[in-house]
Parts: structure tokens; C-alpha cells; sequence
């Protein structure tokens, strides 16, 4: 969502949504309800955070990981 005067869309987003668009990708991938994610202890949640972070950069990385490989 970009708002009248606002200059990167990106960052607006993130930075109006952050934390809802964070539980909503935590549902998405553990396939659970936000509300399930509300519900999460502190450490857990903490955990779960942190090994989606991870797991993207690891994807993030393959993926250029392959493109470097298909152009060989």
C-alpha cells in the first residue's frame, strides 16, 4: 500500500504492517490461525521467528545458488 506522499512502498508497508504481516506469514507457513500465533509463548514464538528468517535467507541462497548453476 502506498499512501499519497509516501516515497518506497516497500518500507511503508513494512513499516505500517510489520508485526501483523509477520504473524500472518508465521500462520501461512506453519498453517495454523493468527490467532494460534497470539497464543504462542514468548520463546516460542521468538524461535519460530528466527527459523523463518533463516529459513528465507537459506532460500534466498539457493535459489541464487541455482541461478548461477543454470547459467553454466
Amino acid at each position: 500500500m502506498v499512501r499519497e506522499g509516501d516515497s518506497d512502498g516497500i518500507e511503508t508497508f513494512v513499516g505500517h504492517w510489520g508485526w501483523i504481516y509477520v504473524i500472518y506469514q508465521m500462520a501461512e507457513f506453519y498453517r495454523e490461525s493468527r490467532n494460534d500465533q497470539y497464543s504462542k509463548g514468548i520463546l516460542e514464538f521468538y524461535n519460530d521467528l528466527a527459523f523463518m528468517k533463516d529459513h528465507g535467507e537459506w532460500k534466498i541462497e539457493l535459489a541464487e545458488q541455482q541461478a548461477l548453476e543454470n547459467r553454466q
